[in-house]
């Protein structure tokens, strides 16, 4: 009575290898835009699930009704994409490592001011450690 997909959660990985291009293969134009592409490292991508009740669709219209879900949110997370282009030295590492690197500067001290003076310089040169290694 219920048609249900569960959400997916995928690490996209593309690397570029030599490809020797020979004229008048059908279908080289896309292989060509391929080949022109830098290389995707992990690139996170989250689809929700997918859930319908009372199906009562042709077989061909409930694919065509999934394949545009999907579809819609693949298009939404192209950003992320080209987020992890390793061409760009994947920025959104670099981002993520900052952020760390920023939240550890503040709570490692507060977390050992907490404890005594003591560790609170231990967690100041913790929390300077984790920023420097961040940036």
């Amino acid at each position: 009575e219920q048609f249900h997909l569960h959400p997916v959660r995928l690490s996209l990985t593309f690397t570029q290898e030599w490809m020797e291009w020979k004229p008048g293969v059908e279908g080289m134009m896309i292989f060509q835009f391929i080949r022109g592409m830098a290389s995707i490292a992990n690139a996170p991508l989250k689809f929700t699930s997918f859930v319908v009740g009372h199906v009562f669709e042709s077989p061909e219209a409930l694919a065509r009704i999934v394949g545009t879900h999907y579809s819609s949110q693949l298009t939404k997370q192209i950003f992320g994409i080209v987020g992890s282009l390793a061409i760009l030295g994947a920025p959104a590492d670099f981002i993520s490592n900052v952020g760390t690197g920023v939240r550890d500067f503040f709570y490692e001290p507060i977390n050992g001011l907490v404890h005594g003076p003591a560790q609170f310089v231990e967690g100041l040169e913790a929390g300077t450690q984790s920023l420097a290694r961040g940036v």
